[in-house]
């Protein structure tokens, strides 16, 4: 059996002038590019980029223009089927969205070491798997429509921390798995209040929690918190946060006449030992167990909602996760291939 070096891809272009391209960093594959900086120069708004798996890891870019970013996966080897190449698309640089780049998308894409920093709006960051995702402090600027979804995230921040006029309004975070820290810092201090002016609005549903979390002003619904010493500072702003369905390990200050009071939708002092499958995947061991009587589990965690987490980022376009190729053939006979594919919506 031989495995074709670069992995096949089948897809439909978005728009009737949008264009595909290759990169592949084996020079012993014919691509169009070798870099995601030369694919950057040649393509145009619109383009997809196809970032096929390697031995080698690809350098990280600035992204200055609408592009859809698609690699092969992770953790490809864990989850069965997944591509016809064990190899991931890794990226070994930092990415950064800068504006011109709205209505970019990047899914497929292992980044286990370096970070996703988002500077515009209209980005969607969707099946990855990604060490740090950033919202640089910019004055005067005001983000929205931000999806991040479906991924496998280490840490997540963002903050003001100092100076005024920074907004993100419109973040839906929903379906990941999220190995560490959650943490916005996004309070202002208004003089003319004086008041605190809430500088995040956030959608956080269906994901599920293995840290600490620091957020205000955002929705959390259908979540799991597994943390049992879990920092629950951010339920004490629930004036600000709003907190229902979630499941949480830690049993949970429920009231504070001064300060807050936790919806009795919540369920605290889960035992997350049975609520978790066993023995799976590095992400599929936090699909809930169907025999849990936790009442609220069936709409909770990262595998549930409008889009459920998918294994191993697997992106939304068929791929092929077998191929059988002969090493010889003549050309009296032919060749016989087998393949064998699945669509990944």
């Amino acid at each position: 059996m031989k495995y074709i070096g670069a992995l096949v891809f089948i897809a439909i272009a978005t728009t009737a002038f949008a264009k595909s391209w290759r990169i592949n960093n084996n020079p012993d594959v014919q691509a169009d590019f070798r870099t995601l900086a030369d694919a950057h120069i040649s393509a145009n708004a619109g383009d997809t980029i196809y970032l096929e798996p390697s031995l080698k890891c690809y350098d990280g870019f600035t992204c200055a223009k609408k592009l859809v970013l698609i690699g092969a996966g992770y953790f490809l080897t864990e989850n069965f089927p997944t591509q016809s190449s064990p190899l991931n698309s890794v990226v070994c640089g930092h990415v950064t969205f800068t504006p011109g780049s709205e209505g970019s998308e990047m899914m497929g894409i292992s980044m286990s070491n370096h970070t996703v920093i988002i500077k515009t709006s209209f980005i969607v960051i969707s099946r990855n798997l990604i060490k740090n995702i950033s919202f640089i402090y910019q004055s005067g600027v005001t983000l929205n429509n931000l999806f991040i979804t479906q991924n496998y995230i280490y840490n997540i921040y963002g903050g003001v921390y100092s100076g005024e006029n920074y907004f993100i309004e419109g973040l839906v975070f929903s379906n990941n798995i999220v190995v560490n820290d959650c943490s916005f810092s996004y309070n202002q201090y208004k003089t003319d209040c004086p008041c605190y002016d809430q500088a995040l609005v956030g959608q956080f549903t269906n994901n599920v929690f293995l840290g600490n979390v620091t957020i205000e002003s955002s929705t959390f619904r259908n979540n799991i918190f597994y943390k049992s010493d879990l920092n629950t500072n951010f339920l004490k702003t629930s004036v600000y946060n709003t907190v229902e369905e979630n499941i949480f390990a830690k049993v949970l200050p429920w009231s504070d006449v001064v300060n807050y009071q936790i919806p009795s939708s919540n369920i605290d002092n889960a035992n997350m030992s049975t609520l978790f499958k066993d023995g799976a995947s590095t992400d599929g061991k936090w699909q809930v167990q169907t025999s849990s009587t936790i009442p609220i589990k069936d709409k909770c965690g990262a595998f549930y909602g409008l889009t459920p987490y998918v294994l191993s980022g697997i992106p939304n376009v068929p791929s092929i996760y077998y191929l059988d190729v002969p090493p010889i053939v003549n050309q009296k006979d032919g060749i016989n291939v087998i393949v064998k594919a699945k669509s990944n919506n």
